[in-house]
């Protein structure tokens, strides 16, 4: 599991002195040609006729055969070294497949007859998943969504069973020695077919999440229609009641004004019975007064003895009390007026308060009435607001979905030809005798063939690897061939098409050979990134050839056995030490490095470089997780300025791929691309991705990953990064994952949880692990079932401790 992207320097010496060379020599030509097309000033050609100031067609057609000699010379480089590459990769190829014949006599000996029973097999899946994309086809074409669904559930089985015929047909030609070119054309078409009806499906799954957004969105419009009309005879209600209210405000105000009238004259009428009650009492008083006068004559007449005097003094004394009772009998009554009336103002005074009061409650009844109004009014924006932007949004939703299905239909004619073109390629196969070796056409002769040149051994390559790495896989793991070639899988990088037409095409326009000089190069870049990939699966390859130089069949056999064991949680439980096999494996990458060097270097400095050992196997306890809530990121680890030291760590940052198709757990051991290789600027297609996939990077502020803009079911994402240290050191880590997960650190998978479908646990499983000094990969593998997923990988420092080295 190496990385191109990251580590360049890891080509091979000739390619890398001719890129440079390229690279040189293409500086200064372009630099010549630039000049020549628009290097003049201003002035200068305003200076010049129209006939001089335009470089001649002629002129144009020798740089542009400069041009295209220069590019096609390099991609020719470009092709040689592609095809050293594919010698290379063949012979190691042979070799590891010659032991697997070894190790396997019986398969071995029955392998033309397999070749036999997988080709029919093949061939039989192959006609029925044609029939099942036909029945689709034809759903699709009259919208019967049921039947389209079942057609290509069913035609995707079939092209499942075709893929893994053909797989064991690969196998079985290998182990009989026959050659797999013809067989490999063959499955790049199925594999080719089934992903792109696989794309249909998924185009098929956006065009009816846009129908049921669609749906869901026609429902919260009637929704939103049943509350705009409440909100409406709610606001009609609240206007009606407003006008009562309003209406009753005027007749408060005209009770108001009729109150203080009264009061006004009643309080006017108090002041006229106070006027009268006081003339009354001053007529009370005088009255008794004259009784009190009537009295005294009375008295001084019957001191004199007068009778007729007498006799007029009673009946002035007489009078006089009567005029008294009268005038008492008035004073009581002005009292009884005044006191009245009185009353009558303290009521008409009462009856401004309750009008005045009725005025504030209706008012205040208003105010609340507006304000229902206004929170109705914007309620009923809102509503409309949210039916509005509803509506937008079910417009784009139609356009997506008409998109999706015509993408669908367009996909799904593509997978009808593509598996067409597959079962007629069955078909001419003869499993019997056609010996063809798929050998390459003659030396190019032009940049379009050397481009297809540079193409068609970039595949021959992958393939040739992947029957290395099925055959290792075997060998090492002591499993059935046909089942460790299921498990591998090494598909080629997409990359943008190119107008392979115009290679070879002469510019005769400005224009045209901007155009010529933007394809070329496009094409060179291309070659050369054929290469680099090419050159990294070899030296992968050339990884485990060197590893198999230095220990036995056996041994190997009991160190992946020993690696399966302390890795697997089922096995290996919840904590283990793996220090002591990761030792031994840096020993053997040392020792084969030292062999390769020995056998490089004639001469100069030949001394050992430092690798680490192990005296003896030490099971620490691991360190507490109860930390780990606040662990700081981290990614560079020793003693030096912004390097970790202590504490538990988490690592932040990630370069993710993914999703790959693990639909009903099928891949749940199926090694997709980076377990092979990591390549950061590759893109892949995948049955699980509408579009083609590539590394995205990530970084998280806490220790559970969990990246929400990539979320799908029963699919498998891979994260990678590198961690620094400055010296070799032994340190415990937790990981966790949601769902299932497995974890290498320098190709040693020190990690694999059981199969169960599960949450995420920071402390899940903790390892003791080595890492060397220098840069050290970290590849992580986590499976989602359903739902969200996650991962965490956390370094407890504070247990670190320093191996032994000579």
């Amino acid at each position: 599991m190496t990385s191109p992207s990251i580590n360049r320097q890891r080509q091979s010496p000739a390619p890398s002195r001719w890129l440079l060379g390229s690279l040189i020599v293409h500086g200064g030509f372009l630099v010549l040609i630039l000049v020549l097309l628009g290097g003049k000033d201003a002035r200068t050609k305003a200076s010049q006729t129209n006939a001089s100031s335009v470089t001649s067609s002629a002129r144009l057609e020798e740089l542009s055969e400069k041009v295209r000699e220069l590019h096609e010379r390099h991609l020719m480089e470009t092709v040689s070294s592609l095809e050293e590459t594919l010698e290379a990769m063949e012979t190691l190829e042979q070799e590891r497949v010659e032991q697997l014949r070894q190790a396997y006599p019986e398969q071995t000996a029955s392998a033309s007859d397999n070749v036999m029973t997988a080709h029919d097999q093949a061939l039989a899946a192959q006609e029925r998943a044609l029939r099942g994309i036909d029945v689709a086809v034809s759903a699709s074409e009259a919208r019967n969504t049921i039947e389209l669904a079942e057609a290509r559930t069913a035609a995707i089985e079939e092209q499942t069973a075709a893929e893994e015929a053909l797989s064991q047909m690969a196998t079985a030609l290998s182990l009989a020695g026959r050659p797999t070119d013809a067989l490999d054309e063959i499955v790049d078409l199925q594999v080719n077919a089934s992903q792109a009806l696989a794309a249909a499906h998924a185009k098929d799954r956006d065009a009816e999440a846009a129908q049921a957004e669609i749906d869901r969105r026609s429902q919260q419009n009637s929704h939103a229609l049943e509350m705009v009309t409440r909100q409406v005879t709610e606001v009609r209600a609240i206007e009606a009641e407003i006008t009562k209210r309003l209406q009753e405000r005027e007749e408060a105000l005209a009770a108001i004004e009729q109150a203080k009238e009264t009061s006004e004259a009643e309080t006017t009428k108090i002041a006229e019975a106070e006027v009268g009650k006081q003339l009354v009492s001053d007529a009370y008083k005088q009255a008794r007064k004259n009784v009190a006068d009537a009295q005294n004559r009375l008295r001084v007449a019957q001191a004199s003895k007068d009778r007729v005097e007498i006799d007029a003094a009673q009946q002035a004394v007489k009078e006089s009390r009567s005029q008294e009772m009268i005038r008492l009998k008035e004073q009581q009554r002005s009292v009884q007026e005044s006191q009245q009336q009185k009353q009558k103002a303290n009521v008409a005074r009462h009856s401004i308060k309750m009008a005045e009061h009725r005025l504030t409650t209706i008012e205040h009844q208003l105010e609340t009435l507006e304000q229902r109004k206004a929170r109705s009014g914007d309620q009923l924006q809102s509503v409309q607001n949210r039916a509005d932007v509803s509506d937008g949004d079910m417009t784009l939703q139609r356009t997506r979905m008409e998109e999706s299905r015509t993408e669908a239909k367009s996909l799904l004619a593509e997978a009808r030809t593509a598996q067409e073109l597959a079962l007629s390629k069955s078909r001419l196969l003869d499993p019997v005798t056609d010996a063809a070796t798929g050998e390459l056409s003659q030396t190019p002769t032009n940049v379009q063939e050397a481009f297809q040149r540079a193409r068609d051994l970039e595949r021959k390559i992958a393939h040739r690897f992947k029957d290395f790495r099925s055959a290792d896989l075997a060998l090492v793991q002591a499993m059935e061939p046909s089942d460790a070639r299921k498990l591998v899988s090494v598909p080629l990088p997409q990359r943008p098409a190119i107008d392979e037409a115009a290679l070879d095409q002469t510019a005769r326009t400005q224009a045209a050979m901007r155009n010529q000089i933007e394809t070329l190069s496009k094409a060179e870049q291309q070659a050369t990134t054929m290469a680099e990939f090419a050159q990294a699966l070899l030296e992968r390859a050339q990884g485990l050839e060197l590893e198999g130089l230095q220990i036995t069949l056996a041994e190997r056999q009991a160190d992946a056995a020993e690696e399966r064991s302390q890795s697997a949680e089922d096995d290996g439980g919840a904590v283990s030490d793996m220090t002591s096999l990761m030792a031994r494996r840096s020993d053997q990458k040392n020792q084969s490095a030292q062999a390769t060097r020995r056998a490089s270097d004639s001469a100069g400095n030949n001394a050992d470089p430092e690798y680490t050992v192990v005296d003896q196997k030490v099971l620490s306890v691991p360190p507490s997780p109860k930390q780990l809530a606040s662990a700081t990121p981290a990614r560079r680890f020793g003693t030096g300025a912004g390097a970790a030291k202590s504490g538990w760590t988490f690592v932040d940052s990630w370069y993710i791929l993914g999703p790959f198709d693990n639909a009903q757990r099928a891949n749940i051991h199926k090694q997709f691309p980076p377990e092979s290789m990591v390549d950061l600027d590759a893109t892949y297609r995948t049955r699980a991705a509408i579009e083609p996939i590539g590394w995205r990077f990530y970084q998280a502020t806490s220790p559970k990953i969990e990246p929400r803009h990539l979320q799908g079911e029963y699919v498998i994402y891979y994260a990678w990064t590198q961690l620094h240290f400055d010296s070799p050191t032994d340190v415990w880590i937790a990981v966790g994952s949601d769902d299932r997960s497995d974890l290498w650190i320098n190709d040693v998978r020190v990690w694999s949880s059981s199969d169960v479908l599960k949450m995420w646990k920071v402390d899940e499983g903790m390892r003791r692990v080595r890492f060397e000094a220098g840069y050290n990969k970290v590849l992580y593998r986590i499976e989602n079932g359903n739902g969200p997923w996650a991962f965490s990988l956390c370094l407890n420092l504070d247990s670190q401790t320093k191996p032994a080295s000579q």
